[in-house]
């Protein structure tokens, strides 16, 4: 590959440039030849760090303005957490490569290092995720919760100055950004399952631009790229966007795919779990059977709830 020069997109915070230099570094390193400008771009979700997501009233709220970018043709291609993308993209764009999954489960950071299991009655926790309020609230009802904007290294500095027992937080991008050393707890995936494609980090392009696709696949994982169809395709079904109180993941074991997946009311007082085992192969049929199994045990009923408090 000869005098290749592509254009990638991304948020400006240091996580997400932080992703978008390690794709840029793999990209290179699988394709001798290809050049890579990182190109930044500020998003609504970005401008506004006061305002709680799910008050915010849309979904891609870290997207939007990169999608626009690549429609014009101003990047090629854009790198994103999977977990901030809306569970359906607009027509002429695709996911072309995951990258392999990070640890996706979220952490406790807090004041002692005390676990989860240990924290003082009345505890107050900090996060931003409604998904991780619901399930704390179900496994600890006495927890308090305050909400918590801005990227990750804003999220540490203000749990550091606050008076707050903790914040709960995603590993990956603690461990990306090196704060490894607050984490007290990792919180189990049976206390409360992940957002949709924690972990992973997604590239999208304009879905016919196959050149594009072919240096992009050079980097893709394929257990994470089918965990995570499966997952976004259980969170479409569900009618979910990013800021409700779904979570879901994906898992592989002997080639079959283990699908879990939770819906929440704000409240922590209805949680349904349930899970399916399917063939690896059709990751989406399985993303399906799963959100299917979920809408009849009354899943939209308690997610109708839900937004009616919102």
């Amino acid at each position: 590959m000869k005098n290749v020069r592509l254009k990638l997109g991304t948020r400006g915070s240091k996580l997400a440039l932080w992703q978008a230099n390690w794709v840029q570094e793999q990209l290179m390193n699988r394709n001798p030849g290809l050049a890579i400008e990182v190109v930044t771009i500020t998003t609504h979700g970005d401008r506004d760090q006061i305002h709680p997501l799910e008050e915010m009233g849309k979904t891609g709220l870290f997207v939007k303005e990169i999608e626009r970018a690549l429609q014009d043709g101003r990047i090629d291609f854009a790198v994103h957490s999977a977990k901030d993308l809306p569970s359906q993209l607009p027509p002429d764009f695709a996911l072309m490569a995951f990258t392999e999954r990070e640890d996706p489960r979220d952490v406790l950071l807090s004041k002692n290092g005390r676990p989860l299991k240990n924290l003082p009655v009345g505890s107050r926790l900090a996060t931003g995720s409604l998904r991780r309020k619901a399930q704390l609230l179900a496994y600890r009802p006495d927890l308090r919760f305050e909400n918590l904007r801005g990227n990750i290294d804003t999220r540490v500095a203000k749990f550091l100055e606050s008076d707050w027992e903790g914040i709960v937080v995603a590993w990956a991008g603690i461990k990306r950004m090196g704060f490894r050393k607050y984490v007290s707890d990792f919180i189990p995936i049976e206390i409360c399952l992940p957002a949709v494609g924690q972990g992973v980090i997604a590239l999208e392009g304009r879905k016919n631009d196959r050149h594009v696709r072919a240096i992009l696949e050079t980097i893709s994982d394929e257990k994470s790229e089918k965990a995570v169809i499966a997952e976004r395709e259980f969170l479409r079904k569900i009618e979910g966007g990013c800021h409700v109180p779904v979570g879901a993941l994906g898992l592989f074991d002997e080639g079959r795919l283990h699908l879990k997946a939770v819906v929440a009311s704000v409240d922590g007082k209805r949680v349904l779990r349930e899970q399916v085992t399917c063939q690896a192969s059709d990751p989406q049929s399985c993303g399906k059977q799963l959100a299917d199994k979920m809408i009849g045990l009354g899943a939209l009923e308690i997610l109708a709830e839900d937004k009616g408090q919102n």
